[in-house]
């Protein structure tokens, strides 16, 4: 009896164990987004999928029909991604080109949520040539609006559609677009300029903002904000010819150089004056629009970058990257997490520092080498480079931790995701 027990015992632990490494061995891979980024020293294109089980895995491709540099001097502009399509400008000293990549993603419709796949190869669409070097690439509802020598493109997010093209701007114009009053607002560098496009005739006029140089615009609520780098303005963007140009309140100390980025109706931006470093915010749908001030504790060498945006599980973050000011600083770079809304009352005035992240330096020259960061559709995770280390890093929103880290070499710096994990219960 002892005996047969034994044996059955034995048979059961050896089932055990085999059904036990068989599972392991059937644990699937559950693709959570695919990425794409810029190679600021091979000025190249790249993606990947990003994947997990037990573990995080990373499988990398080239994308089909990208366009080569083909001079010392070619570059590819700053890209956007709307939907699973990215967009973004080839430079060359001559001409450009406005390429559409179509991500290779697709989302199939499962009950109240969508299942994703990523079987597709990542490909260049229709090109569309562009009049001079591009200056800005920028994202409004169902359009792409690429600056450039020649004036202003307007590509729809329709392949159905012809660009249109409008002969007016400066250099590195900043754009504020209002769909609902079909108009757009370019900024021109120097004497507070700015030209009003009427999209349905395509009809342009100009008119003055204070303070001379402006370096950001943005449209939110009915009203277009232009900034200078230690004043902002705003008007309602209701197409007038001739606007009234009222301040913004509460802008003193301000050192403003990045864009001006929307999140609802909320205006959020960063300053880097010598003694305070602050993120901004400004409530665009007020009469008397103000800006709140949040100040973060930035070490002497280091500045913040512009804020990026995203809503996770009903938090709504602002991530901004304390970078290098200084070439000669050895002071440690971090990404700092802002969450806007604490109490969930649409105000952010109660917007408090989550976390700072200690990340690997980045690598700036002419422009290039900043950190960047993006987000899976669902908003459940965080990928964002590491120039100077040739890493991407993998974070998830939930609990703000560092989940993995890959080596893809070269200065990755700009950064785009499209989709979210395959299976979504």
């Amino acid at each position: 009896m002892n005996k047969t027990l034994s044996v059955l015992m034995a048979v059961a632990i050896a089932f055990l164990s085999v059904s036990k490494s068989d599972a392991q061995n059937q644990v699937r891979k559950k693709t959570i987004t695919r990425v794409f980024w810029q190679d600021a020293t091979t000025k190249q294109l790249k993606y990947a999928d990003l994947s997990t089980t037990d573990k995080w895995h990373i499988k990398t491709g080239s994308v089909s029909g990208m366009p080569l540099p083909m001079n010392q001097g070619d570059y590819l502009s700053e890209m956007v991604q709307t939907g699973k399509e990215i967009f973004l400008a080839n430079i060359s000293a001559k001409s450009s080109q406005a390429l559409r990549i179509n991500s290779g993603v697709t989302e199939v419709p499962h009950g109240n949520h969508f299942h994703w796949t990523y079987s597709g190869v990542p490909s260049v669409g229709p090109s569309q040539p562009l009049a001079g070097q591009v200056q800005g690439v920028a994202l409004t509802d169902y359009l792409v609006w690429f600056s450039h020598a020649g004036g202003i493109t307007k590509m729809s997010l329709s392949n159905n559609r012809l660009p249109s093209t409008y002969k007016v701007g400066g250099e590195n114009p900043s754009l504020a677009v209002s769909n609902h009053y079909g108009v757009c607002y370019a900024t021109r560098n120097g004497g507070g300029v700015v030209d009003l496009i009427r999209m349905k005739d395509a009809s342009a006029t100009e008119f003055q903002v204070p303070d001379g140089n402006l370096v950001a615009a943005s449209a939110n609520s009915g009203r277009a904000f232009f900034a200078s780098p230690n004043k902002i303005h705003w008007i309602l963007a209701d197409g007038n010819a001739s606007p009234k140009v009222l301040p913004v309140g509460n802008t003193n100390g301000l050192n403003i150089a990045g864009p001006l980025v929307n999140e609802k109706n909320w205006v959020l931006f960063t300053s880097n004056s010598e003694t305070r470093k602050e993120l901004c915010m400004i409530n665009a749908a007020t009469s008397n629009p103000v800006v709140l001030k949040l100040p973060i504790e930035v070490a002497d060498g280091l500045k913040l970058s512009s804020p990026k945006t995203k809503l996770s599980l009903g938090k709504r973050f602002a991530f901004l990257f304390q970078q290098r000011s200084e070439e000669s600083s050895r002071a440690k770079e971090q990404l700092t997490i802002v969450e806007l809304d604490p109490n969930r009352d649409q105000n952010f005035d109660d917007a408090v520092v989550r976390a700072n992240i200690p990340v690997g330096a980045s690598k700036v020259s002419d422009n290039r080498g900043s950190h960047d960061i993006c987000f899976d559709d669902y908003g459940r995770f965080a990928v964002f480079t590491e120039p100077s280390t040739g890493m991407l890093t993998i974070m998830t929103l939930n609990d703000l931790k560092i989940r993995a880290r890959f080596k893809v070499g070269g200065t990755p710096d700009r950064i785009a995701a499209v989709g979210s994990p395959e299976h979504f219960h």
